[in-house]
């Protein structure tokens, strides 16, 4: 899947629904390119994934750092108030939003 801007324009909107079923990510941070992420063996982060994904927006190939998967807004809300201080821009989308994974 490849996002296209009418996509990010979702993205940027405010999600209705906090309540509403999963999963979630949190979109952290961009990055220069598609890296490897070492999984962390933390007890409190060894459920979720750490990844990277890719999206273009016109002409531009962009990447993102992503942690997921969160199966309610408000356990996604949690983990962002926890990482802000890291990743202040980070923010959180339905996982359907996100770019496609980079492998």
């Amino acid at each position: 899947m490849r996002m296209n801007s009418s996509v990010l324009h979702d993205i940027d909107a405010p999600q209705p629904g906090a309540g509403e079923g999963g999963p979630f990510v949190l979109n952290l941070c961009s990055v220069p390119g598609p890296i490897a992420i070492p999984q962390p063996r933390g007890r409190e982060f060894i459920k979720y994934a750490f990844f990277v994904s890719r999206g273009s927006e016109g002409d531009n190939e962009r990447f993102w750092l992503h942690m997921g998967y969160f199966q309610s807004r408000d356990e996604a809300q949690k983990w962002l108030g926890v990482l802000h201080r890291i990743y202040p821009m980070a923010f959180v989308t339905p996982a359907r939003l996100t770019f496609a994974a980079v492998t």
